[in-house]
């Protein structure tokens, strides 16, 4: 019985209503620090929706502090001359600590395009 509780429990609490999908793609993270100071660093896409990124980085940033993500959607670095890049404009919606030390960024897309 505690287990259907549980299953109801997520089912109630998921509110992705775009699908997402599993992926692998370096990104480089512009944003402000705690000391509102700006900063660039790596991170790595884990997964990707229409409507918003799951990133993980060594660095936290505020939960509704505005984010700037560039993304290499092949598996190569990012290059000026990769023509599968994309920049993204949104909002930090909650940071989730992970057991390796690093903080997994929660984004929701205000914008995008290809470049």
């Amino acid at each position: 019985m505690e287990q259907l509780k549980t299953l109801r429990d997520f089912i109630r609490t998921e509110k992705r209503t775009k699908p997402r999908i599993k992926c692998s793609y370096p990104a480089i993270i512009q944003s402000l620090d705690d000391q509102d100071h700006n900063f660039d660093a790596r991170a790595r896409v884990i997964n990707l929706s229409s409507s918003g990124i799951f990133l993980i980085t060594k660095w936290g940033i505020r939960n509704n502090n505005e984010i700037h993500v560039k993304i290499a959607l092949s598996t190569g670095a990012l290059e000026l001359d990769n023509p599968s890049r994309l920049a993204v404009k949104g909002t930090v919606l909650r940071n989730e600590p992970q057991p390796d030390g690093s903080i997994g960024l929660a984004i929701k897309f205000h914008g995008y395009k290809f470049i």
